[in-house]
């Protein structure tokens, strides 16, 4: 379960958040949307741990959140605007530096085989400066499947991302909830919110409110 209480935040000297709280269970996939500026990313990366609150309190599973603890960083995946690639260097690479730095288990044949299930294979030894904006997608993907953790941030994931890449991307949500991984998700798509996420909430003065009541789930 991922719990925040009175986050505050400011960006620049200015107020992006104000006393934001909000409470998701583990399972549940939410969507949020929200202006240009309105401080989608900026969430996120605060519950990544990229960028620090003036104040507030947060807890996944019980683990404090904004600190630079290895136990609760390993628990969570994010993917956003920046680059989180080194363009120097293939796929395979990225991918097995990404599982070193998290301390995971490299297993050789799932990394093939989850490259070979993303359309990946006829560039995976090339180096990723090479990659179109949909391919780098895509592999961002891949790490997310390979990777272990229990919080998913993706902030505008489907940037990119062409008709069959999205398809790819809406089996692995399904596949997250039924295996109990909790996702926040960022878009300017409502429509693809509103057939995967339990919730979807909308930054408004500060804070977070329900965008509304409830949210049907197609899939």
């Amino acid at each position: 379960m991922l719990e925040i209480k009175n986050l505050t935040k400011s960006f620049d000297n200015k107020l992006i958040f104000k006393n934001l709280s909000i409470n998701i269970y583990q399972g549940q996939i939410i969507g949020i949307i929200g202006e240009n500026g309105s401080g989608k990313s900026t969430l996120l990366k605060t519950i990544a741990g990229i960028q620090k609150p003036e104040s507030g309190i947060g807890l996944l599973n019980k683990l404090e959140l904004f600190t630079t603890n290895f136990s609760v960083r390993k628990e969570i995946f994010y993917t956003g605007h920046s680059p989180d690639l080194y363009g120097q260097l293939s796929a395979f690479e990225n991918i097995q530096l990404y599982l070193n730095i998290r301390k995971e288990k490299i297993n050789y044949s799932k990394i093939s085989n989850c490259i070979k299930k993303f359309s990946l294979p006829l560039i995976e030894h090339k180096i990723v400066s090479t990659y179109s904006a949909g391919m780098i997608q895509r592999l961002r993907i891949v790490i997310s499947e390979i990777s272990k953790w229990s919080l998913g941030l993706f902030d505008e994931p489907l940037n990119a991302l062409d008709k069959k890449g999205v398809e790819m991307f809406n089996l692995s949500l399904n596949n997250y909830k039924k295996i109990n991984r909790t996702i926040i998700i960022t878009s300017h798509n409502l429509d693809f919110l509103q057939s995967i996420c339990d919730k979807i909430m909308q930054i408004d003065n500060f804070s977070l409110i329900e965008y509304n009541t409830k949210i049907t789930n197609s899939n």
